[in-house]
This record gives structure tokens, C-alpha cells and sequence, in this order.
């Protein structure tokens, strides 16, 4: 409820999805309640926002929504004294950056998860090595601009 007001808001939840409402739960420290409904009406209405959103996408594909932003952003980009290709490739570059490293995140991670279960199952090994530094941000690039 915003400014004082109160509101119900309903959320369609799968089996897959219940970790996620057990981490809200927990965020906003409240046990959510489930509101039951008839699931052959909740399948018949999304059926129809389905047909409608594909519909309203195929609109937008054929008046080329997409091509006169891009061509907006690139006069934008040329106005300000900036190659719009070059801007382009150091997006893709820090995109590719970020990627790898949160690939490298996850794999710090799993591998801590690992050790943490191999410690509670009893196994015994030596002092945990010390992981690398992880680096947040963009990587100065290795070739001149």
C-alpha cells in the first residue's frame, strides 16, 4: 500500500518460482498469503494477454520501432562529437567484460559452496586457499584507441 492507502497486489507464482517468494518474504518480513483462483479462468486470460501482446509486438516489428530509435540514439551520439560505431564496439566490450566476470563470481561461488558442504559432511582437508582478487569494473583495454 502506497501513501496510506491500502492494496492487494497478486502475483502468478509457478512451482519453479517459490524460491523467489521465500526471498521477499524474508526481504520484506512478512509471510505472504496464497489467494486461491480458479485455474482454468487464470489460463483462458492469459491465454488472451499472450495473443495480444504478440499481436501488439508484430505492430512494432512492422513500423520499425525498434530501427528509428536506433537511428535516433546514433544522430544523438553524433550530435554530442562521438562515433556512434565506436561507442557501439566499447559497449559490446564491456558487456563481454562484465559477463566474464560474473561467470567468474559464480564459480568463486560454487566452489565456496562446495567446501562449505565437504565441511559439514565431515571431511576433513587443509586451510582454505586464499581465492583471487575479484575486480569490479571495466578493464583498461590492452590496445591503443
Amino acid at each position: 500500500a502506497r501513501a496510506g492507502r491500502q492494496g492487494q497486489a497478486i502475483t502468478l507464482v509457478t512451482q519453479y518460482d517459490i524460491h523467489l517468494v521465500h526471498a521477499i518474504e524474508e526481504q520484506i518480513q512478512k509471510k505472504l498469503e496464497e489467494f486461491s483462483v480458479e485455474e482454468a479462468e487464470v489460463l483462458q486470460i492469459l491465454t488472451q494477454v499472450n495473443v495480444v501482446r504478440r499481436e501488439c509486438e508484430i505492430k512494432l516489428e512492422a513500423a520499425h520501432f525498434d530501427e528509428k530509435k536506433e537511428i535516433n540514439k546514433r544522430k544523438q551520439l553524433i550530435l554530442e562529437g562521438k562515433d556512434p560505431d565506436l561507442e557501439a564496439k566499447r559497449k559490446a566490450e564491456l558487456a563481454k567484460i562484465k559477463q566474464k566476470n560474473r561467470r567468474f563470481k559464480e564459480k568463486v561461488e560454487e566452489t565456496l559452496q562446495r567446501r562449505q558442504k565437504a565441511g559439514r559432511a565431515g571431511h576433513k582437508r587443509g586451510p582454505p586457499r586464499a581465492l583471487p582478487a575479484v575486480r569490479s569494473g571495466p578493464v583498461p583495454s590492452q590496445h591503443p584507441a
